[in-house]
């Protein structure tokens, strides 16, 4: 039987959110303790809040938005590469991974460790610009990292660009502190929101039986 792992932030009040951005609402509209029927509630979140996918419409006009995308991209065999650099991800880095693995590729780096914090450091670890090029000319069409933003702090644009324009979506804030480095397969979907940039995902992950998982062709 297949082991899953819950690679999912949690969503509520107290999740951190991307600074600048509204906090999560989760409001009861409805509730039995009130003696009314049911209970109900209103959500509201940013698109890009807790674990999310960014689709390539989040920074190209003519890109796919969330509900156009192929599901396939978000279920199947992944590779999850260690990275243990202070700063980058560097071209270097991404060149370990072994061939045939490109599709879906996974960073864990030392942003596990505060992925969840109450804290947003912007010292992060994230994925220089070269390394997204050459996931690119991989055919890779799902990338994850274990922090709010694939892109370094200090350029939150290209990155984000070379990945989305060339239609490879973009797994964020993806909780990898069960998970090992090698092989795992991966279900990351999100939900169909019409004309999506972005939106949160529930994401399952397991490293055994990967055998389970068809062969991508």
């Amino acid at each position: 039987m297949t082991h899953w792992i819950d690679a999912s932030l949690p969503i509520s009040k107290d999740s951190l959110v991307w600074p600048g951005d509204d906090p999560i609402d989760i409001a009861p509209t409805c509730q039995i303790s009130k003696g009314e029927v049911c209970n109900e509630s209103r959500i509201q979140i940013g698109s890009h809040n807790t674990t999310h996918i960014d689709a390539p419409y989040h920074f190209d006009e003519q890109g796919q938005r969330i509900d156009e995308m192929d599901v396939d991209v978000f279920v199947g065999p992944a590779w999850v590469l260690q990275v243990d650099a202070p700063d980058l991800i560097r071209l270097a880095d991404v060149q370990r991974i072994p061939e045939g693995e490109f599709k879906r590729v996974l960073f864990k780096t030392r942003n596990t460790k505060r992925l969840g914090d109450k804290t947003f450091h912007t010292d992060y670890v994230g994925l220089e610009p070269d390394g997204a090029a050459y996931l690119v000319e991989k055919g890779c069409k799902l990338v994850g990292i274990d922090y709010y933003s694939i892109c370094p702090y200090a350029d939150l644009e290209t990155t984000h660009r070379t990945l989305l324009c060339n239609a490879v979506a973009i797994l964020e804030s993806v909780v990898l502190s069960q998970v090992s480095a090698g092989p795992v397969k991966i279900i990351a979907l999100p939900l169909k929101i019409t004309g999506g940039d972005a939106c949160p995902a529930r994401v399952l992950i397991s490293s055994r039986n990967r055998q389970d998982v068809a062969p991508d062709h």
